[in-house]
């Protein structure tokens, strides 16, 4: 499968996968999202507007450039049936997992048509792995299922809840989830 977009959570990720050869376009999605408000009931364009503005009063770099590379990825996401196969590529940190919750939460509410979703997820750091360390990985790569997006919307919507309760909830739903087959997602 030649047409691959690789998702990940930064700059240093993408340095070393593309030291390793990984085959296809590489996105970062940096942004701190256990930083700053990442209030609910915004669609993609609104929530990433908000954040913008919010590292660009941390001072994180200039209003243009930030402002742009929201744009620019969320146009990459929106375009994602361009790709036969998108990977994501996350670590087990509290920075990771929440933007994995939100890609994910993006493809429950816009399913691709044509793009096989998959996942490699680990417990190391992307950024500080050597070349074929990195490319070692594909080995862990497993499909996305119905189950991590129906959860992921969940999980998503709780974070960005003003109360707790949704977190319980959340509780409840993964226990019941046990218990369900694990079907996989084809499009």
């Amino acid at each position: 499968m030649g047409n691959i977009l690789n998702i990940t959570n930064g700059d240093c990720a993408v340095a070393v996968m593309k030291e390793a050869d990984i085959p296809g376009d590489f996105m970062p999605w940096q942004d701190v999202l256990h930083d700053g408000p990442v209030p609910a009931r915004l669609s993609l364009d609104e929530l990433s507007q908000v954040r913008a503005e919010f590292i660009i009063s941390r001072g994180w770099g200039t209003p243009q450039k930030i402002k742009q590379a929201f744009v620019d990825r969320d146009n990459r996401l929106k375009s994602c049936d361009e790709y036969e196969k998108i990977i994501l590529w996350f670590e087990h940190g509290l920075y990771d997992q929440l933007q994995l919750l939100q890609i994910l939460d993006w493809f429950y509410l816009n399913p691709p048509r044509n793009a096989k979703l998959s996942i490699i997820c680990v417990d190391q750091y992307l950024g500080m792995l050597s070349p074929g360390e990195m490319k070692d990985l594909l080995e862990f790569e497993e499909p996305i299922t119905e189950i991590h997006l129906v959860l992921s919307n969940s999980a998503w919507s709780a974070f960005r809840s003003t109360t707790p309760e949704r977190w319980c909830e959340l509780l409840t739903q993964v226990s019941e989830f046990k218990f369900c087959k694990n079907s996989r997602i084809t499009y």
